[in-house]
């Protein structure tokens, strides 16, 4: 006697169940079976099945809060003005995240489109409300004058309009999946992880440590700045 597998006594007892063809259904390949599932020709419902198995469709209200909570006082980029995307107009900061080594601690990492000129900040951990504390820290000890930021879709940014809203700046959101976006901010942080490769753990990594980073990244003369500098063309505006 054929030993069947087991998929395919499931499909068969499924099969007879609905069409009574059960003489005829072990002459029948596991593919063709499931070809005429795939393609509708048979309608499988769980109460069909030989272990019947219920699905139901995922929710969580929580997540969805934070989804709706993310789009409040935010301008999806597909609406931000030509002079922020040309880089014509000095101002403009595009913002995020740095993970260490075990995703515990991170560096949040601010750039002015236009001179490339970078900020950061360590931060101990990832929720909206401590981001948005160490964000206001920055802005207040570089004394930055901000009118608009350019996020992406991390759940830690989606308190970010409070601040903006503090600065009277506006906050655009990037594409879902599309932080090239704000390419500038990616630079950046590929720039940053040269001296700070992924796996490194941010335990023990003091701001001092950062800033020093951080001056040789913005006093190196780049080609894309006509061999200036970021710092050269900041305090040039400041």
């Amino acid at each position: 006697m054929q030993i069947l597998n087991p998929n395919l006594m499931e499909l068969m007892f499924v099969f007879s169940k609905l069409n009574n063809w059960e003489s005829k259904l072990q002459q029948l390949k596991l593919s063709t079976i499931e070809n005429w599932i795939h393609s509708k020709a048979i309608k499988i419902e769980p109460k069909h099945l030989l272990r019947p198995r219920y699905w139901f469709k995922k929710t969580n209200k929580y997540k969805r809060y934070l989804y709706e909570l993310s789009k409040m006082e935010v301008i999806p980029i597909t609406y931000r003005p030509k002079h922020i995307n040309d880089r014509s107009e000095f101002g403009h900061y595009e913002i995020d995240l740095v993970v260490g080594a075990g995703k515990s601690k991170s560096i949040l990492t601010l750039v002015e489109r236009m001179t490339r000129m970078a900020f950061a900040i360590k931060l101990e951990n990832k929720t909206m409300k401590y981001t948005n504390e160490k964000l206001r820290e920055l802005i207040k000890k570089e004394s930055i004058k901000i009118k608009s930021i350019t996020k992406d879709n991390g759940l830690e940014f989606n308190l970010l309009h409070e601040v903006t809203k503090e600065i009277n700046a506006s906050l655009y959101a990037c594409n879902t999946y599309a932080s090239c976006e704000k390419g500038s901010n990616e630079n950046f942080n590929g720039l940053l992880r040269r001296a700070l490769p992924k796996k490194t753990s941010f335990e023990k990594l003091e701001n001092d440590n950062i800033n020093s980073i951080l001056d040789q990244i913005n006093k190196m003369p780049r080609k894309l700045l006509n061999y200036n500098s970021a710092q050269q063309l900041y305090e040039a505006f400041c």
